[in-house]
């Protein structure tokens, strides 16, 4: 593809003009996220990753609905409400523009200048002020964003499937059937937790972590070094940890995360959330593996005995390196029985969201038809 071609490619253009669209809104999602977080701080975890998830969601939609904002298809169905300002000079403000026409030169960016706005427009030779170079300059950039973008999601999505066939060997590669012991005492912890899904526990060579694999057919992975290193009841509070996950669908709701991280890789906002689920998805397990297990101090004990096997070991050290451990261990200790301020939060948080989709659909939308209705004088240059 040709530079012209490709400067010109409005599929191309819509996707970078996207992209400036979503570096914003994205941003504004973020510190609703935040919002959240602080107002559901001691609110129980379950709330938190409802509303950390739901972020990410409303992220991903807002990016696939500002693109569908900015395609040809959708600027083709309102060619005739806009016929009449398309015969005009185009400008190029990339908020909230959305592209008709091949990319304009500097020089018809002054010529433009000099009709849309007369004031400007004292001489030919007055070069252009600094926000609409700029724009010229943001828009110009737009078709070689979207490339870019494209190409992130590609690699994204090769390291994506990459990962899933490597998970899926997990099941039948350096993997072999847990001690008798172990399988009653799965399937006696799975009985008290209703997971009605038949649940197989492996001991594997190759896992670093006790981990789960599959939705349909789940199975748990278990270091060999868990198998022969915890007692019995620090066994089973991972083993009721681990059934937690599966009776939350959490594998399938990861896949989905990591689905939409592909699609926002470029936002550091989409990267915090993405952080923020994965904590407050170990500490909802642990509730549910606590209201198991009965004994929250029997619990942190176990807890703590898996960090001593990861440290003697040097398995598990890269998985336990950001400290989430320690904070895991500190909030089962804590187990308030009362949190009063979750509906304060979330009474604060839909009116930050509220505030957040008129600013978004706003902005998307109000300018442009004002601007398609408004006749610009006409002024010879």
């Amino acid at each position: 593809m040709t530079h012209h071609a490709l400067v010109n490619n409005e599929y191309l253009l819509a996707l970078g003009l996207t992209l400036y669209h979503v570096l914003w809104q994205g941003a504004a999602v973020g510190l609703l996220g935040l919002a959240f977080t602080v107002f559901l701080r001691r609110s129980r975890p379950q709330a938190r990753y409802i509303a950390a998830y739901s972020a990410l969601v409303f992220m991903t939609a807002l990016t696939l609905g500002t693109l569908w904002w900015c395609t040809p298809a959708r600027n083709a169905q309102e060619a005739p409400a806009v016929a009449a300002a398309d015969k005009q000079p185009a400008t190029f403000l990339i908020v909230p523009t959305r592209p008709r026409r091949p990319l304009p030169s500097p020089e018809q960016a002054l010529a433009s200048l000099a009709i849309t706005a007369p004031t400007w427009a004292i001489s030919a030779q007055r070069p252009l002020p600094l926000l609409l170079r700029l724009d010229h300059q943001l828009y110009a950039a737009a078709p070689w964003l979207g490339v870019a973008w494209l190409g992130g999601i590609a690699l994204m999505a090769l390291r994506l499937l990459a990962s899933l066939a490597y998970t899926q060997s997990l099941r039948h590669i350096g993997a072999r059937p847990v001690e008798q012991r172990i399988a009653a005492l799965l399937e006696d912890i799975a009985l008290r937790m209703r997971v009605s899904r038949a649940v197989r526990a492996l001991e594997s060579v190759r896992v670093k972590t006790p981990c789960i694999i599959g939705t349909l057919r789940p199975v748990i992975l278990l270091p060999a070094a868990v198998c022969c290193g915890l007692t019995p009841a620090a066994l089973g509070a991972v083993l009721a940890h681990e059934l937690a996950h599966i009776r939350r669908h959490d594998f399938l709701l990861n896949l989905l995360q990591n689905v939409m991280l592909t699609l926002l890789f470029f936002h550091p906002a989409a990267w915090w959330l993405s952080r923020r689920i994965r904590i407050e998805r170990e500490l909802c397990c642990d509730d549910l593996a606590v209201a198991t297990h009965g004994n929250p101090h029997a619990y942190a004990e176990a807890l703590s005995r898996l960090a001593e096997l990861a440290h003697s070991t040097s398995a598990l050290a890269p998985a336990m390196s950001d400290g989430s451990l320690v904070d895991r261990i500190r909030y089962v200790l804590a187990m308030p029985e009362q949190r009063q301020h979750g509906a304060r939060g979330l009474a604060g948080g839909a009116v930050l969201a509220t505030i957040v989709l008129l600013l978004v659909f706003g902005s998307l939308g109000g300018p442009q038809e004002a601007r398609a209705q408004q006749s610009p004088p006409q002024v010879p240059v």
